[in-house]
């Protein structure tokens, strides 16, 4: 395939589409790639705004509600990444927007706690990309449960500070999970996220994370390209 033809569908790259579809289907000139529409991103990875806590004890009962004042000296702002390196760098490669401290050397803060409100105009399913280390609980409008878990094994509630995360060997992708619509209120929600170490000796830690609407990825777009098996002709 090549011109006239369009050159962005060769190989792993887009479908093609007849437009419209009475064109005479043989002319390459006559078929586009399709065009995938962008994500509907709600907070954006490498995402500014946060406040977080590092003292190394338990949070307010209510750091979850979206009414807690956290204007408080143990609460700061900061950005997305956040975490800290004491030993071999996270592949791919980390670039922290917040460096967080470790705590004491011999015992290490176990948990960090970060907030960040967001705003919805219709309630959707929602996607949660995160990429943590060790293990992280999500919570979306001070859920009665944690809204996500994420860790590389098996992690048994409750989640206090004292908790200890499964030791994570998956950090260096995004881990997905779906989020109903009815987690979510229209107007202003809340997102709380705590980061738990595996021991109290852990030399680093890490959390990024999306959350959006994912596009319709493939052709016409997003389903199977209807035009194309009507005619029954593709470019040779």
């Amino acid at each position: 395939a090549g011109f006239p033809w369009p050159t962005s569908a060769k190989g792993g790259g887009s479908s093609i589409e007849l437009i419209p579809p009475t064109l005479i289907n043989d002319f390459g000139g006559n078929w586009r790639s399709s065009v995938n529409p962008p994500d509907t991103v709600f907070i954006p990875r490498n995402s500014t705004g946060w406040r977080f806590r590092q003292t190394p004890s338990e949070p307010p009962a209510a750091w979850k509600q979206a009414s807690f004042d956290d204007s408080g000296a143990e609460w700061a702002t900061g950005g997305l990444p956040a975490g800290f390196i004491g030993g071999t760098a996270f592949s791919p490669p980390v670039t922290f927007a917040t460096t967080l401290s470790f705590g004491n050397t011999a015992d290490r803060t176990r948990a960090y706690y970060f907030r960040k409100k967001f705003n919805v105009t219709t309630p959707a399913d929602l996607t949660l990309n995160i990429r943590r280390d060790d293990g992280a609980v999500v919570w979306i409008n001070n859920d009665a449960s944690p809204t996500v878990l994420s860790a590389d094994a098996a992690w048994a509630a409750p989640y206090p500070y004292t908790s200890l995360a499964p030791n994570a060997t998956q950090v260096g992708i995004y881990h997905s999970f779906a989020i109903p619509a009815s987690k979510f209120v229209s107007g202003e929600n809340i997102i709380a996220i705590q980061v738990h170490q595996s021991s109290t000796t852990s030399s680093d830690l890490l959390l990024d994370m999306d959350l959006i609407i994912p596009a319709p990825k493939g052709g016409s777009p997003g389903t199977a390209n209807t035009n194309l098996a009507a005619s029954g002709s593709v470019p040779p």
